[in-house]
């Protein structure tokens, strides 16, 4: 069983070289520590290490604990210790890379701006096809979770670093909120049936003009709201998240009549005119009523595509 548990720390120490490049022979699938979920990939690798620094670590206690009597339980320990040395080293080797990649970012014109809360909380970037963007990068989403998870295994961050780190912390959740709003309106289009756009257009404009001037409640200088005050941010996303809601909410409801009524168009195909005259018209009428109920609220402009898309559905049933 020592033999067993010794046998182990040689395949932690392989694993350990191959994934971190100190073996001559590589394995395929391990060239490197494998990537955790939202955190960069140099934190990925110090998450990795710690975890295999911790079964180094259970696999010695209970080695030590059952043959500490045994001459051989010296070697194991000296294996593991050297063992546990290595990978010490090469987490406090990619702790100071990571301190120094954001500091050069932080002192780079072309690189600290990812790292800074400005302006306006959300904007349309039109170069990039007037997509709606949140001025709350994913830098500073992986900066901060990055932070945590050294703070968790006991690395003690620098001051200029902590300090952008705390400050990105203060508008975290605001910042990740945001941008789910922002990613949902960016795939509204694909969500949206086509002949039905149109009737969309208000409710979107809404949504839109409250984007392009997010006006402050408090006071009445009536100044954007930026990132500078956390009570006007709170009110802001508030509004926001509810007009992201009534557009979901609605384009569910076209979507839903949509779908009802080209299903009982399809239907009408299965009905003989010359037999079942009045039961065509019956369902005829039920579709009119239903149509009727999201069309009359709004200018015949934003409804003529949808109209016309049924009507020509309607036409092929009634030739069939």
């Amino acid at each position: 069983m020592l033999a067993q548990l010794s046998g182990e720390v040689l395949k932690f120490k392989e694993e350990f070289e191959n994934r971190t490049g100190q073996s001559l022979e590589q394995i395929p699938g391990m060239e490197k520590p494998p990537q955790s979920a939202n955190v960069s990939d140099t934190v990925s690798a110090i998450i990795w290490s710690r975890q295999l620094f911790l079964k180094i670590q259970s696999n010695l206690k209970v080695a030590s604990g059952l043959f500490g009597d045994l001459n051989a339980i010296q070697r194991l320990q000296q294996d593991s210790q050297d063992l546990i040395k290595q990978i010490k080293s090469f987490e406090e080797n990619l702790f100071e890379k990571w301190i120094e990649t954001i500091k050069r970012a932080l002192n780079n014109p072309n690189e600290a701006h990812k790292y800074q809360m400005t302006g306006q909380l959300m904007e349309f970037d039109y170069e990039a096809g007037g997509l709606l963007k949140v001025n709350y990068s994913d830098k500073l989403v992986t900066l901060v979770k990055d932070a945590r998870v050294l703070g968790e295994h006991g690395f003690k961050i620098p001051k200029p670093v902590h300090a952008v780190t705390e400050n990105a912390k203060k508008f975290y959740k605001e910042g990740v909120t945001l941008k789910q709003v922002a990613n949902f309106y960016n795939s509204m289009g694909t969500q949206m049936i086509d002949c039905q756009k149109p009737m969309m257009l208000e409710k979107a404009q809404s949504f839109e003009y409250l984007i392009k001037n997010p006006q402050g409640k408090r006071g009445s200088d009536g100044k954007s709201v930026t990132w500078n005050d956390p009570i006007e941010i709170e009110m802001y996303i508030k509004q926001v998240q509810a007009r992201a809601t009534e557009l979901i909410a609605e384009n569910r409801k076209l979507r839903k009549v949509h779908m009802n009524v080209t299903d009982m168009i399809v239907e009408l195909m299965n009905v003989d005119l010359l037999k079942n005259k009045n039961v065509w018209k019956e369902n005829l009428q039920k579709m009119r009523r239903i149509v009727d109920s999201v069309t009359k609220q709004r200018s015949s402009d934003m409804c003529r595509l949808w109209l016309t898309h049924l009507n020509y559905q309607l036409f092929k049933a009634l030739e069939f």
